[in-house]
């Protein structure tokens, strides 16, 4: 299975930086791990429901990340939309009007005045597949206690 290889060639591959810690020059080499925070309207706001341009899906199929560059398939279409939010003011101590600048310019979020210029992921409903030998949109693991001893 590639999912479960590159979740392990991944895993290993995020831990091996490293470098001398700043407060102590003298010290070992230490391990750090190196994360992304991706930067969606999702991470800076909390939204009531699910926003159109979210494309999460808990179930893909075996493959699907091979589908990366042509746009992955989603668990379940029904929230899709065409647009993401948009990001208004006023600014205020915590985001600044140069945030909100910012965000509109990166293509994050669109500007009020015009809603639908940041498009929206590809929006196509995953197919069923087959796990257990039962087909359906998700995996199904069905556990069947063993047969108490006559």
């Amino acid at each position: 299975m590639p999912e479960l290889q590159a979740f392990f060639a991944n895993f290993t591959a995020s831990t091996e930086a490293h470098d001398t810690n700043a407060n102590d020059a003298t010290g070992p080499q230490e391990h750090y791990l190196r994360t992304m925070q991706a930067l969606a309207p999702q991470g800076l706001a909390v939204y009531s429901q699910r926003i159109g341009t979210d494309r999460g899906n808990p179930y893909f199929k075996p493959g699907a990340f091979s589908a990366l560059g042509s746009g992955l398939q989603v668990f379940s279409a029904s929230s899709c939309a065409s647009s993401a939010p948009s990001v208004s003011g006023p600014p205020n101590a915590t985001v600044s009007q140069g945030i909100l600048e910012q965000l509109v310019e990166l293509h994050v979020a669109n500007a009020p005045e015009s809603p639908n210029s940041v498009p929206a992921p590809a929006c196509v409903q995953q197919s069923p597949f087959t796990f257990n030998g039962q087909s359906s949109q998700f995996p199904q693991a069905i556990y069947s206690p063993p047969t108490p001893p006559k």
